[in-house]
């Protein structure tokens, strides 16, 4: 299960920015195919981290850390946990209907949306164009027309 959650994060880390990938398509590079529910529970499983932004300050704090650690510290801490997490947009991970699976307007869902509208993906009736912004990587799926 390790290797398989490895593999998914080596994929999601090659989405590029501005583009977004399918969790079934996420599977399938990963050399998963149908698997796409487990693409989803291993993004769901990325440990958080909470970020507050407080008087132009950005702190970054993770759960049962002591406010005098660092943001810096923090950080490194989270990153030795897991250093997929520097590089894991999992942000860029929709379903195959184009739609963020975060319940609506939940904190999750909101944060992501933010991220893709930053990158400079556009929504249309809660629906990213698939056509438009679906990545294409060298080893693509026969499930893309």
């Amino acid at each position: 299960m390790q290797d398989d959650a490895r593999a998914i994060l080596r994929r999601v880390a090659e989405i590029p920015c501005g583009c977004v990938a399918t969790y079934s398509q996420i599977a399938w590079l990963a050399g998963l195919p149908g698997r796409a529910r487990l693409v989803g529970r291993v993004l769901a499983s990325l440990p958080p981290l909470l970020i507050e932004v407080v008087s132009e300050k950005t702190s970054v704090a993770l759960p049962g850390a002591s406010p005098a650690v660092s943001a810096r510290a923090q950080l490194k801490a989270a990153s030795s946990v897991r250093k997929d997490l520097e590089i894991c947009p999992w942000h860029r991970v929709i379903n195959a209907q184009g739609k963020l699976s975060l319940p609506i307007n939940s904190a999750a869902y909101l944060e992501q949306r933010r991220r893709l509208c930053e990158e400079g993906v556009l929504f249309r009736k809660e629906r990213i164009d698939l056509r438009r912004y679906q990545w294409r990587s060298l080893d693509d799926s026969p499930l893309l027309d």
